[in-house]
């Protein structure tokens, strides 16, 4: 992994990453169902923030979340 990244590089890197990771919630099977709630809310509210960048609809980002990934 690269380091010293400019600031839209990890934007861009946390659009990807973060829908990927909640693809992954929805197949995984968890024995803590209220830690994978945990989980899934952090990165649903990362990926909240994410979207308020003026950029974040050229990196996919133009969907609305909690309707994809609700909670």
């Amino acid at each position: 992994m690269k380091n010293n990244l400019t600031a839209e590089e990890v934007l861009a890197d946390l659009a990807v990453r973060l829908p990927a990771y909640l693809e992954e919630l929805k197949e995984a099977a968890w024995e803590n169902e209220r830690f994978a709630y945990g989980v899934k809310t952090a990165y649903v509210e990362c990926l909240e923030i994410v979207q308020r960048w003026k950029d974040s609809a050229r990196y996919g980002l133009d969907f609305p979340i909690e309707k994809r990934f609700p909670l």
